[in-house]
C-alpha cells in the first residue's frame, strides 16, 4: 500500500522532500541569529529582574530605617532614655509598646535597647511560631564587646547597619537557622548626652521571598545566602568573589551569574545576583534542525496514509453523535407535542446569548466558538428527562398539584443521571456530551442557590446551563399555555430584570438586555410561520 502511495505520488513527494531540504538549510543558517537573539533577550531579563531585585532590597531596608527611627521617637523611649534606663515605670512602658510593635512586624528578628556600657535594657525576642517574647531582666545580656556595639556607639550619624551574616558575633553562633542584619540608632536624653542604642535585628530570609526567583545575596565574607525550596536560608562559600559594581561571570557552559551592587545607608552595600542556568543552545537548536527535517518527512507520508482514515473516522463519528442527539430529541417531543418550537427557539436563544456573553472580558477566553455550536446542539436535551415522567402529569392540561409538581422536578435528576450513565458506560468524555448532561441536570437551578435539584449557587452552577436557564424562562413566559396566558416582550424583560441576581446570572441578563430584540423576533417569526402552517422544526 505504501509502495503505491509513493508511486502514485511521486511529484508530491519531491515537492514535500524539496521543502523539507530548505526548511532545513533556512533553519541551519539561522541558528545563529536564533542564539543570539534568546542570549540577548536572557541576558535583557536577568538585568530587569536585578532592577526589581535592587528595588526590593532598598525599599525593605527603608522601610526598617523608618521603623527604627518611629520607635526611637515615641514619647516612652525618649523619656526612658531621659531616665539614663532606670525608670522602672519608662521600662515597662517601652517593653509594652515595642511587644506591639514585633507582633505586627514579621520580618523583625528581635529589639533591643542598651545602655551606653552595652547591658541590655529591654530585649523582644520573636519565637519561631512568629509571637514576641519579653525576655526577662535576668536574663538579658552584655553586649559591650559584640563588634556591632563597637562601630555603632560611635558613629558621627549615629545610625548603622551591620554587615549580613548567620547571626554570628565574635564568633559565636546566636541562632545558625537565620541571617540577620541589625539596624541601630543612638538614643540621646534632653541635654543631646548619647545614653545608649536602639537595635532592630531584621530576619534577612524574608527578603528572599519578596525577591524574584534563583536571586542571591552574597555577604562581605564572600558567604552566598539563598533560598530552599522549603522557605529556608542556605549559606555556602562559592568559588568567586563579585567584588565590582555590577557585571555577569561565567561560571561554566550551563551558568552564567549576573550581579549588582545595592547601596543601603551609612555607606553600607550588598551584591545581589542572579543565577543564569542554560544548556549549549546552539547544539541543542542544530540538532533540534536536523531531527526536525527527518520528522518532517516521515510526517508527512504518515499524514497521507492515516488523513484520509481520521476524516472518515471523524465524520463516522459526528454523524453518530448528532444522530444520537437527534433520537434522544425525537424520544422528548414525542412525549410533549408542544416542545418542538419550543426546543428550535430555546437553543437558538442559548446560541445567542453565548454569542453575546463572548464579547465581554470575562468571557471572552472562556466561550469558543466550539462552546457555541455545542451549546445549540446540545440544547434540546434539556428536557430529556421528563421520558421518566407520568403522562397524567406530563401532559395535564391544567396546573399541577403540589405532589405533582413534586414530581416533575425529577426530570433533570433523570436527565442527568441518563446522560452520565452514556458517558459513564461508554467513557466518553468529550465537551460535547458533558456539555449535555449539565444543561439537562442544572438548568432549573437558581444563581442565588434557591433552584433544583441540588441548589447550586453562582458560578457552581455550570455556565452553560446559567445561560440556558434564561432562554428557557424567556420562552416560557412567552408561550401560551392551557392553565396561563402569553406575557409581553417587555413583561418578560421586566420579570428577567428583577430576578437579576436571584434566579438568573447578572452578567447572563446583561447580555440578554442587549440582544432582547433578537428575542422578540424570533418568537414573533415564529408565531407568524405556525398561523401560516409552517413548521421550524
Amino acid at each position: 500500500m505504501i509502495k503505491n502511495i509513493l508511486r502514485q505520488n511521486k511529484v508530491f513527494f519531491a515537492i514535500v522532500l524539496l521543502i523539507a531540504i530548505f526548511f532545513s538549510v533556512v533553519l541551519y543558517f539561522g541558528v545563529s541569529r536564533i542564539y543570539d537573539r534568546e542570549s540577548r533577550w536572557r541576558h535583557e531579563t536577568a538585568s530587569l529582574e536585578l532592577d526589581v531585585g535592587k528595588i526590593i532590597v532598598q525599599s525593605f531596608f527603608a522601610n526598617f530605617k523608618h521603623h527604627l527611627f518611629f520607635i526611637r521617637d515615641m514619647t516612652s523611649v525618649r523619656n526612658f532614655a531621659n531616665s539614663d534606663f532606670k525608670s522602672e515605670r519608662y521600662q515597662t512602658e517601652v517593653q509594652g509598646l515595642i511587644h506591639n510593635f514585633s507582633r505586627a512586624s514579621e520580618e523583625i528578628y528581635q529589639i533591643r535597647i542598651l545602655d551606653a556600657e552595652g547591658r541590655e535594657v529591654v530585649r523582644i525576642d520573636t519565637k519561631p511560631d512568629g509571637k514576641p517574647l519579653t525576655v526577662a531582666p535576668e536574663n538579658l545580656n552584655n553586649e559591650e564587646r559584640k563588634n556591632f556595639f563597637q562601630e555603632a556607639l560611635y558613629r558621627k550619624d549615629h545610625i548603622y547597619i551591620s554587615l549580613i551574616d548567620l547571626n554570628v558575633d565574635h564568633g559565636t553562633v546566636e541562632d545558625s537557622a537565620s541571617a540577620v542584619i541589625r539596624i541601630v540608632s543612638s538614643l540621646f536624653d534632653n541635654n543631646g548626652k548619647q545614653r545608649g542604642l536602639l537595635i532592630v535585628t531584621v530576619d534577612v530570609s524574608k527578603l528572599f521571598q519578596i525577591l524574584p526567583k534563583n536571586m542571591f545575596v552574597q555577604t562581605k565574607s564572600g558567604m552566598v545566602l539563598s533560598l530552599r525550596a522549603d522557605g529556608s536560608l542556605t549559606a555556602k562559600t562559592q568559588g568567586y568573589h563579585l567584588d565590582t559594581q555590577e557585571g555577569k561571570l561565567v561560571v561554566s557552559d550551563t551558568e552564567t551569574i549576573h550581579y549588582s551592587t545595592v547601596n543601603l545607608f551609612s555607606g553600607r552595600q550588598l551584591v545581589i545576583g542572579l543565577y543564569h542556568h542554560h544548556i549549549g543552545l546552539k547544539t541543542a537548536l542544530q540538532r533540534l534542525i536536523w531531527l526536525s527535517a527527518m520528522l518532517f518527512i516521515i510526517f508527512i507520508g504518515l499524514v497521507i496514509v492515516l488523513s484520509n482514515i481520521d476524516i472518515r473516522r471523524l465524520n463516522e463519528r459526528n454523524r453518530a453523535q448528532m444522530a444520537i442527539v437527534t433520537s434522544l430529541v425525537e424520544l422528548t417531543d414525542s412525549r410533549d407535542p408542544q416542545t418542538g418550537a419550543h426546543l428550535l427557539r430555546t437553543k437558538t436563544f442559548a446560541m445567542q446569548l453565548a454569542k453575546q456573553l463572548k464579547k465581554s472580558n470575562k468571557y471572552a477566553n472562556i466561550i469558543s466558538k466550539e462552546f457555541i455550536e455545542n451549546i445549540y446542539e446540545t440544547a434540546p436535551l434539556h428536557d430529556i428527562g421528563k421520558v421518566g415522567i407520568q403522562d397524567s402529569i406530563l401532559l395535564k392540561a391544567s396546573k399541577l398539584d403540589f405532589e405533582e409538581i413534586q414530581e416533575m422536578r425529577q426530570h433533570p435528576l433523570i436527565g442527568g443521571k441518563v446522560l452520565q450513565d452514556i458517558i459513564d458506560q461508554y467513557g466518553i468524555h468529550q465537551p460535547f456530551i458533558i456539555m449535555a448532561k449539565n444543561i439537562a441536570a442544572f438548568h432549573h437551578e437558581r444563581f442565588d442557590g434557591t433552584g433544583y435539584p441540588e441548589g447550586l449557587k453562582g458560578e457552581n452552577i455550570p455556565l452553560e446551563a446559567r445561560i440556558f436557564a434564561l432562554a428557557d424562562v424567556y420562552d416560557a413566559l412567552r408561550s401560551e399555555r392551557p392553565y396561563k396566558q402569553s406575557l409581553s416582550h417587555i413583561e418578560v424583560i421586566n420579570k428577567i430584570q428583577s430576578e437579576s441576581g436571584k434566579h438568573f446570572d447578572p452578567d447572563i441578563v446583561n447580555a440578554f438586555l442587549t440582544i432582547e430584540k433578537m428575542f422578540s423576533e424570533l418568537i414573533y417569526n415564529d408565531h407568524k410561520n405556525t398561523q401560516n402552517g409552517l413548521s421550524l422544526i
